[in-house]
């Protein structure tokens, strides 16, 4: 088990893909609640042993008569790791996808996934148990939409519902909760 302070230390200074950048909303609620762990009086616990694996299918059950390149097809990744030095224990999504289909729309996609990322028990265990963050896992729905305008001009709509992992958000001087998120996107595109 890692001491607090070197946790809170790894993950102000770190950025993991699947958090995005938990740092300074991890800085402002260590500074109100436990200043004394941004600085670290134990040096850092090491390993020499870790392990991870990842599996990635992506597969088009139905094509059109002669279009393998398009179809409506199912996608599933999944990752697991130890949860020694990595925050996540394991993360799957899972979704359908097409290609193609849309009639007078041959260059266009969709998508529709869900994903869930559980978190090591060993990620900041101290925050979790004093201050109720949550930080067990999180769960997202996606959707998008991308419209082929031209050859080289795209767009993109885009929805997502995330029930994050953060359950709670240092408002002023207190702890507040966190409800889920809703993100609508809108990109355009061009290719060049």
């Amino acid at each position: 088990m890692q001491d607090p302070s070197n946790l809170a230390r790894g993950l102000l200074e770190s950025k993991f893909n699947l958090l995005v950048d938990p740092g300074p909303k991890l800085r402002r609620i260590i500074e109100r609640f436990f200043p004394e762990l941004l600085v670290p009086v134990v040096p850092l616990n090491r390993t020499n042993y870790t392990w991870s694996i990842y599996y990635n299918l992506d597969q088009y059950v139905w094509s059109p008569a002669g279009r393998p390149d398009r179809g409506i097809g199912l996608f599933f990744r999944f990752g697991a790791s130890d949860g020694v030095a990595n925050p996540a224990k394991w993360a799957y999504n899972v979704g359908v996808s097409g290609k193609g289909i849309v009639p007078g729309r041959p260059d266009d996609s969709f998508g529709l996934g869900w994903a869930r990322t559980e978190l090591s028990d060993n990620f900041v265990p101290f925050l979790r148990q004093r201050l109720d963050l949550g930080l067990d896992r999180e769960d997202t729905i996606e959707m998008f939409y991308n419209a082929s305008i031209t050859r080289w001009l795209g767009a993109t709509l885009d929805l997502q519902i995330i029930d994050q992992a953060f359950k709670k958000e240092l408002m002023g001087n207190r702890l507040v909760d966190v409800g889920t998120a809703v993100v609508a996107g809108l990109r355009l595109y061009a290719r060049f």
